[in-house]
């Protein structure tokens, strides 16, 4: 898999807009709201990271730009810790279900993508983790030049 493909799915899941609706609910005064920088549940905020929409389309747009070109015109390989980073960014950015219990008794099931704006950011970490692991760790390649049988006839023919 490489992290160019990825990257691809990645701009298509950013374009959503951002999504918040409550699935199930049970409890006092059910609400739901998904901000940009917090998610309201109830009366109470829960803050989240978050990048603002432009920063999240150039930083991916950066990463991917650097990934497909060290793909595509230097044949990097990523190996599989970047990939997981990549796959773990795209699915952060896809619409999830959130589970929120609160102690006065409100249970909130909710699908949102509040958390689409870090996958941007973890798929630039993705990137610099393929180019880390390409550069810096060795490859560990067995390459067998001949075998025994090979070895001892060309000996005996000398």
């Amino acid at each position: 898999m490489r992290l160019l493909f990825v990257g691809i799915a990645l701009a298509v899941l950013l374009a959503v807009p951002r999504v918040g609706f409550i699935v199930y609910a049970v409890g006092p005064a059910p609400s739901f709201q998904a901000e940009g920088s917090y998610i309201s549940v109830g009366s109470n905020k829960y803050y989240i990271f978050s990048a603002p929409r432009i920063d999240s389309w150039v930083i991916l747009a950066l990463a991917v730009a650097v990934a497909g070109y060290y793909e595509v015109r230097k044949g990097v390989r990523p190996r599989g810790s970047a990939i997981s980073v990549a796959v773990l960014s795209a699915v952060l950015a896809a619409p999830l279900p959130l589970i929120f219990s609160e102690q006065s008794g409100l249970t909130i099931v909710a699908i949102s993508n509040a958390y689409s704006s870090t996958g941007p950011v973890l798929f630039l970490a993705a990137t610099a983790l393929e180019l880390a692991e390409h550069y810096m760790l060795p490859r560990r390649s067995t390459r067998i030049l001949a075998t025994p049988d090979v070895a001892l006839e060309k000996t005996e023919k000398a």
